[in-house]
């Protein structure tokens, strides 16, 4: 199985809209989403605080994750979204640590309380990409975690 994190050109953003839009709608399930996603524009407009991926496996095009770098310099994963029929195989772990691990500093990840799946898969990555001193940090109906990645 073939990962690649294949950046989003300006000219294939709209390919990413309909993943975007199922990941939004299965997010809303757990609590209040902004559908429009304001930042969706910020993608191609802010080079160097704003990443947006394709996830790719064997060729196929399974999902996306948009990376952000705030201006303190903490890096985080604003969005991340495999396509249920490839979920359980590993190409969202593999993207995962992939993405984190390749990011030297601090980082924040902020995943829905209500989100299980979430909460089980995020600990995971953390662990497999090197992430030290991992801390949590449960806001109202989120828990950020706190790492770095040397």
């Amino acid at each position: 199985m073939a990962i690649v994190l294949m950046p989003i050109t300006y000219k294939r953003r709209d390919g990413v809209r309909p993943f975007l839009e199922a990941h939004l709608n299965e997010l809303s399930v757990y609590g209040a989403v902004d559908k429009a996603y304001p930042y969706f524009d910020a993608y191609w407009q802010e080079a160097e605080q704003r990443w947006p991926y394709f996830i790719q496996c064997d060729e196929v095009c399974i999902g996306f994750a948009f990376v952000r770098r705030d201006p303190s310099g903490v890096w985080s994963i604003a969005e991340f979204y495999i396509a249920p029929a490839y979920r359980g195989r590993g190409a969202g772990f593999t993207a995962g640590v992939e993405l984190i691990a390749t990011r030297r500093g601090a980082w924040t990840l902020t995943v829905l309380a209500n989100n299980a799946a979430a909460q089980k898969f995020w600990p995971k990555v953390l662990a497999a990409s090197g992430a030290q001193g991992v801390r949590s940090q449960w806001r109202q109906d989120m828990v950020a975690y706190h790492f770095r990645i040397a």
